[in-house]
């Protein structure tokens, strides 16, 4: 039998803090995201999750991430906080703040910290989506994006994301004071259902 031996990179440490202004408790599924930007093969390929990468850190409620990246490379880190006050996944409907995003090159123990504003108020978006003969579409995804960040902070990004009804109404919550972009996305088209022996003609 022949030996295989393999060398362990040494890795880099990141840290630092997520915080909110006038919030000191930080939304549950808070995320910090590194993606490494010089990976081969992928304009942005996620490193694999902790403790070799860091792909993504879970934010605890004080603020505090940690995680592990291979030092030498360029890295897009990015804060992704749950917006408060809008719904649950669960509900059909997602949103957050994201913030960053820029390259960094990791090569030592680095600290980065992130820094959100106090939320703005929240309004409601509604509508309805149809095919070009007006019938309403089911199931079509709504994503809605602020165009320059949000009022209070143009760097920080904030998106919302939701399903159309049996009627194609859709209803999302957004902060106030933005500009917003929405798309409609109806999926790929369904498959027509199988046909029965015979029935053919």
């Amino acid at each position: 039998l022949s030996a295989a031996n393999f060398a362990v990179p040494s890795l880099s440490d990141l840290s630092g803090t997520v915080s909110v202004l006038n919030d000191p408790v930080i939304p549950d599924g808070t995320l910090v995201s590194a993606f490494d930007r010089s990976a081969p093969g992928a304009a942005f390929a996620e490193q694999c999750l902790p403790p070799f990468g860091g792909g993504l850190a879970a934010v605890a409620p004080d603020g505090n991430y940690a995680t592990v990246l291979l030092p030498g490379r360029d890295y897009s880190l990015t804060a992704i906080l749950p917006v408060t006050g809008i719904g649950t996944e669960e509900e059909g409907l997602w949103s957050s703040f994201a913030q960053g995003g820029n390259p960094v090159p990791i090569g030592g123990d680095m600290v980065v910290n992130f820094e959100y504003p106090e939320q703005p108020a929240v309004v409601a978006v509604s509508g309805i989506v149809t095919d070009p003969s007006s019938v309403p579409l089911r199931d079509v995804e709504v994503l809605i994006s602020a165009m320059d960040g949000i009022a209070s902070s143009p760097d920080t990004g904030y998106t919302v994301r939701t399903m159309t009804a049996a009627d194609g109404t859709y209803t999302a919550q957004v902060l106030s004071g933005s500009n917003y972009s929405i798309t409609f996305d109806p999926g790929p088209p369904a498959l027509a259902p199988p046909q029965a022996p015979g029935a053919i003609k």
